[in-house]
């Protein structure tokens, strides 16, 4: 409602994905920043947040499902396992990688010998 009727984008079954005009793009988009000292200070509103954090993670999840997550909770899970172990990627990808470089003029072999990614 807020992304599509607010902002002059299509909503709803007006939707369509076939005929993007320039006016509208197809897509909607809203930000909206909070400057959060208006409200409270930031280590009050960082302490609820965690503490609303720990009460929905400490729901009884539905059955089927073995926790209850938050928006966030897995992006946040996946960036400390790459961040500890690295980003996956495809030999595909490793490869488009080396002729982007050779491509560009750099030296794509002395990089692609010091980056490579650990082969399993």
């Amino acid at each position: 409602m807020i992304t599509g009727a607010l902002t002059g984008s299509d909503v709803g079954s007006s939707i369509n994905q076939r005929e993007i005009t320039p006016e509208k793009g197809g897509q909607s988009l809203l930000m909206v920043a909070f400057n959060i000292s208006f409200f409270t200070d930031y280590e009050t509103f960082v302490a609820r947040v965690d503490k609303l954090a720990d009460e929905v993670h400490a729901i009884k999840p539905a059955e089927g499902f073995r926790e209850v997550l938050l928006p966030g909770d897995l992006e946040l899970r996946a960036e400390a396992e790459r961040t500890k172990t690295g980003i996956p990627l495809y030999p595909e990808d490793w490869e488009a990688i080396v002729a982007g470089l050779k491509r560009a003029g750099l030296p794509a072999e002395e990089l692609a010998a010091k980056y490579r990614p650990d082969e399993d």
